[in-house]
């Protein structure tokens, strides 16, 4: 049940402000929110706790619609004395003695102390109610075992690496292998034996993490990330990198430091590091498997060139544009002197370009690659008619719309929507044609024109809303503010007025 003042105000008839969020506990960290709206729900709230006549459960759901305003906008010691009198009045009445469903109200004041910079304040909460818990349901009861989880984390958070040892190795002798206490941090503890030095258990813990990930289908190589990561954390990053290279360390032994297996093995090991967060130890891989390449096949051979693209692909999908950018300059111009602009590698490389370019809202820079990506492509193919023909040019048709270059994205999406309809006329890249050649013409004026496929293009991406990637969704998004635009233009706010509410924002 949410934590909410609509039960109180709904008993007492108080105005209270709707909440621009609802959480079970406290907002996330790092959530978001406008600081004038929030300036302006703590006053009315303020004022609503000011007035008389509240039993004690509803107070505490009032209070904690303060809290919750007081900790999105960052004012935690507040929230503090806001909430720590109402948890001493519970805990006069006994209410969280040998109480699961009270604990929330103990842990939350534990989180604001977190989040204020008290830890040592926050872990001692949390470390009553271990205390509590072990009194009522015994020590070996799993309700103690996640308090303790808990109180492990607490110390995690406030460096206390030593106590989080202890308390941890207490559970390991005190608990079942299966309690859930014990499942809950048994990962999150290997940061305090880093931090400690205390390599000689780290070690033994690291050998069962990765025997048992051994057996599962995806194998060892995403927990050889994981533990490295936390190795280098700890300040141990070299005997991270042991752990990390693995496989391949024994690869360049067996088989020669620049195979082919320790080079494909070094872009599988990038690839993993990517994806877990560590992309400095990716890129470092990258350059390795480049320059093996290069070594073996010539700075400018294909081979070599592949792995640049990959390594920038894979910097863009980390959304590290300014990088990726850097990255693509240099690399598509090799590619065309020595590849040849109509290269199925150029070209994928050159339209990447064009993305990050676009991405960085430098879209005037990215129009002559889209053209000579959709030209050479043309050049290529053998079918002017084509899927990907009709792919490039359409993507120079959507980077002309950005730039406001109506009658040219108009002739552009004219020769689009012919084929597309010609060849796959129910499709979902095919209403988006017809609904982005209604932005084109709308946007000249041609209202008469427009209007029957912005309407085209809003119907059927609704209707083939299954099909759109999940990437691609706002494309249906898109279609109804081009048609409530359309609608505005002409006059016709009934009309808009009715499809505005489906639009989303901010825009997912």
């Amino acid at each position: 049940m949410y934590r909410s003042v609509w039960v109180a105000a709904c008993l007492l008839g108080a105005t209270v402000p709707a909440p621009a969020q609802q959480f079970l506990g406290l907002p996330p960290e790092g959530y978001k929110q406008d600081p004038k709206v929030l300036q302006d729900q703590e006053k009315q709230l303020r004022a609503a706790l000011a007035e008389p006549g509240f039993h004690l459960i509803e107070r505490k759901r009032q209070t904690w619609e303060l809290i919750q305003t007081l900790a999105l906008a960052g004012k935690f010691r507040e929230a503090i004395e806001v909430w720590e009198p109402v948890v001493e009045a519970y805990r006069a009445l006994g209410r969280y003695d040998g109480e699961v469903q009270n604990s929330r109200d103990l842990l939350d004041l534990a989180e604001l102390y977190h989040r204020a910079g008290d830890h040592a304040k926050a872990a001692a909460i949390i470390s009553e109610r271990v205390a509590n818990f072990a009194d009522h349901f015994g020590p070996k009861s799993i309700h103690t075992g996640f308090v303790r989880s808990l109180l492990i984390k607490s110390y995690l958070r406030g460096k206390n690496y030593d106590k989080a040892i202890a308390e941890w190795e207490r559970m390991l002798t005190e608990l079942p292998d299966n309690d859930p206490g014990r499942n809950a941090v048994h990962m999150d503890v290997l940061e305090a034996y880093v931090a400690t030095k205390n390599f000689e258990k780290l070690d033994k813990l690291t050998e069962t993490y990765l025997a048992q990930s051994k057996k599962s289908p995806q194998g060892d190589l995403g927990m050889r990330v994981f533990l490295a990561g936390i190795y280098a954390k700890g300040g141990a990053a070299e005997r991270g990198r042991v752990l990390l290279e693995g496989e391949l360390a024994e690869l360049r032994k067996s088989k020669g430091p620049d195979s082919p297996e320790v080079i494909a093995k070094t872009e599988e090991l990038a690839q993993a590091c990517m994806v877990y967060g560590q992309q400095e130890v990716a890129m470092e891989l990258y350059r390795d498997a480049i320059k093996l390449l290069e070594k073996k096949h010539g700075v400018d051979h294909e081979e070599p060139l592949k792995f640049r693209n990959n390594l920038a692909w894979q910097v863009y999908s980390q959304r590290k544009l300014d990088k990726a950018l850097e990255l693509y300059s240099e690399l598509v111009p090799t590619m065309k002197a020595k590849l040849g602009a109509g290269h199925p590698m150029t070209l994928t490389a050159a339209a990447n370009w064009a993305l990050t370019l676009e991405d960085l809202g430098k879209f005037a820079e990215s129009e002559p690659i889209r053209k000579e990506v959709a030209d050479e492509t043309a050049k290529a193919s053998k079918d002017p008619d084509a899927a990907n023909v009709v792919m490039a040019r359409a993507l120079l048709g959507a980077n002309l719309l950005q730039q406001a270059k109506w009658a040219d994205a108009e002739k552009i999406f004219v020769g689009v929507l012919e084929v597309r309809k010609k060849n796959e006329p129910t499709a979902w890249t095919t209403y988006n044609a017809a609904s982005m050649l209604g932005d084109a013409l709308m946007n000249q004026k041609k209202f008469k024109e427009a209007e029957p496929l912005l309407l085209e293009g809003y119907q059927g991406l609704q209707k083939s809303i299954s099909q759109i990637p999940p990437v691609a969704q706002y494309r249906y998004f898109d279609s109804i503010r081009r048609l409530v635009k359309l609608y505005e233009q002409t006059d016709r706010k009934a009309d808009a007025d009715k499809l505005r509410p489906f639009i989303p924002t901010p825009r997912q």
